[in-house]
């Protein structure tokens, strides 16, 4: 595995996080009753995100 494998990861997932806040913000100005769902669409992506991003620090940080 190259070394940034785990940042290229991350950057990808940012993208994808980005995407779910436009969905979010377009349906605040096009569709109010669309926002509901699409907010706990990028909510949980972003808990995940969180998650794995912690983890992954986590597990492979060594202060040495």
């Amino acid at each position: 595995m190259k070394p940034t494998a785990i940042l290229d990861l991350m950057v990808q997932d940012h993208a994808k996080l980005i995407k779910y806040l436009s969905v979010v913000e377009k349906n605040i100005k096009e569709d109010p009753m669309a926002v509901v769902p699409s907010y706990h669409a990028f909510e949980w992506n972003l808990q995940k995100h969180i998650f794995v991003e912690e983890r992954v620090i986590f597990s492979n940080y060594n202060p040495s």
